[in-house]
């Protein structure tokens, strides 16, 4: 596990259009934070309901705790 300020220095330092899984302990979905040239996709993975995908300017705190 890291902290918020590990994981936006990694995330930063990344090329490219990396995806990010995320688990968070509790929920039974995972989440991915797909990175791209001009926003940030965050979305619930794995469900045949949709994924809920949400589109950001940039990785922030607000979308990490949501």
């Amino acid at each position: 596990m890291i902290d918020y300020e590990a994981f936006k220095k990694l995330f930063c330092e990344i090329s490219g259009e990396p995806e990010f899984e995320i688990i968070f302990r509790g929920i039974k979905n995972s989440y991915m934070i797909i990175k791209y040239d001009d926003h940030v996709s965050f979305q619930r993975c794995g469900t045949n309901d949709g994924s809920g995908e949400y589109e950001y300017p940039g990785v922030s705190l607000q979308v990490i705790k949501g």
